[in-house]
């Protein structure tokens, strides 16, 4: 898997605030980056990492940026980015090229590769890997769009007064003592985000990764 380092910015990936990196140009920099493209790649700050999906990769010099897209950096201005762009590399040219990485957040830091894959836009995406524990029905991770679940409906089907149900999305028979209709409740919480209500800045960054005849992202 790739790797893509960053002095900060990592909270505002995860948060979806910052969707563009600038890293000075050379040769090999262009060909390791582009090699990204329709990849997800772990980004990294100080030990801590997430996971974003590389969309593209392209080529522009520091004084064609636009206030635009230093938000898309994560910053307020263009002026904000400058000076961190001269404290992080000693000096600014607005001559120099640079090397525009675009992405999107795809998962966090517990995310693990799954070999299933759910199709969003006709490209295929890996779900997550990260096993479901039973009782973790009301965590982050069980409402996840990448949760590699299945809704069997086995809840809609239970009579009133059980309190056993086997449920295929956690993979484990789940007792419950309350009455049901509370426990529906959870339950239809918890499958109706499995119906892939994937995020539509994911959406957009597939559909713009099928433009370039990728069709699978790996």
């Amino acid at each position: 898997m790739f790797e893509l380092y960053f002095r900060f910015g990592l909270k505002d990936i995860e948060k979806g605030r910052k969707v563009e990196t600038r890293r000075p140009y050379t040769d090999t920099n262009i060909f390791y980056f582009t090699r990204m493209v329709g990849h997800i790649v772990k980004a990294v700050e100080s030990g801590k990492h997430t996971f974003i999906l590389v969309t593209g990769v392209r080529r522009q010099k520091l004084r064609d940026m636009s206030d635009e897209d230093a938000r898309r950096e994560g910053f307020h201005n263009l002026e904000e980015f400058m000076n961190a762009w001269r404290k992080i590399y000693g000096g600014l040219n607005l001559d120099e090229d640079v090397v525009v990485i675009e992405f999107v957040h795809y998962g966090c830091w517990r995310f693990q590769k799954a070999s299933r894959t759910v199709e969003v836009e006709g490209v295929r995406l890996p779900l997550c890997a990260t096993p479901l524990k039973q009782k973790a029905i009301d965590s982050d991770c069980a409402f996840c769009w990448l949760a590699p679940i299945e809704w069997c409906g086995t809840c809609s089907k239970a009579q009133f007064g059980d309190d056993m149900l086997y449920c295929r999305a956690f993979g484990a028979t789940v007792v419950e003592h309350v009455r049901l209709p509370r426990y529906d409740e959870v339950r239809k919480r918890r499958c109706d985000l499995y119906l892939r209500r994937v995020p539509q800045n994911i959406v957009n960054a597939v559909k713009k990764l099928k433009s370039l005849g990728i069709h699978e992202v790996s």
